[in-house]
């Protein structure tokens, strides 16, 4: 896999857009990866910033030829979701469609976009970066937000884009629609999802994630499928998630 790692970069997904730009696929087979340790204009889904300063993880992976790019963000969240348990020993839970959340808040952002033969996956992880005060109620570093020192921080960022990049590779084996299942937290909540305009779209019971990556509503007895939407409730937490 060719690598690239630097201090700050405005997105690493861009970074890697203008690589794709500038080398023919056709030159270019492998695995492509990018990772900074700090970003300028990270942003999530439909455009939106995306806080990214020091103290996170963002790392970005281009692949070319993937067969089924429409469940390739459920797929990267179960990876990254296994690798970080693993990493940190702790419980995390996936909030649909691009989200992983510790206790409710969001502590990973998935950006995923393709283009004509290929796919880049974007992963932006709060380790122990500050949380602007208008966003903490609802984001979370995973370390907290006490930093450590600057020799410390960084082998520990390295030794976990190591991990991430090593089991990029790794299959996921059969069942890991399944896993995704059993770690979503919003599986058995009364949802409701809303347009990138903040119009109600709809309102159900999620039952269920189809393999193109949608979200099985149940809209009294009527089972509807969404595949894009902002779930802003899950009644069964208490709030939004």
């Amino acid at each position: 896999m060719k690598t690239f790692f630097f201090e700050q970069l405005n997105s690493t997904n861009d970074y890697l857009k203008r690589f794709v730009s500038e080398h023919s696929s056709d030159d270019c087979k492998e695995t492509v990866c990018c990772c900074a340790f700090s970003q300028t204009s990270g942003r999530g889904r439909n455009g939106r910033s995306f806080s990214s300063g020091e103290g996170g993880l963002y790392i970005s992976f281009l692949e070319y030829g993937i067969a089924e790019p429409a469940n390739i963000t459920l797929k990267t969240s179960v990876r990254i979701l296994k690798i970080l348990e693993d990493f940190f020993n702790i419980d995390l839970k996936i909030k649909w469609v691009n989200d992983i959340v510790l206790d409710g808040r969001k502590c990973v952002g998935i950006l995923v976009e393709s283009g004509p033969g290929y796919c880049i996956s974007g992963i932006g992880i709060n380790v122990f970066n500050a949380i602007p005060e208008d966003l903490k109620y609802r984001a979370v570093s995973i370390l907290g937000e006490s930093r450590r020192d600057v020799v410390t921080e960084r082998k520990m960022l390295c030794d976990l884009a190591d991990r991430i990049i090593r089991g990029w590779s790794e299959p996921l084996g059969s069942a890991w629609m399944d896993e995704y299942r059993r770690k979503s937290s919003v599986l058995g909540s009364e949802c409701e999802l809303y347009d990138v305009c903040g119009n109600k779209i709809a309102n159900g019971i999620a039952v269920d994630f189809a393999q193109d990556g949608s979200i099985v509503l149940d809209e009294e007895g009527v089972l509807k499928s969404y595949l894009s939407g902002e779930l802003l409730y899950s009644l069964r937490s208490g709030g939004e998630l």
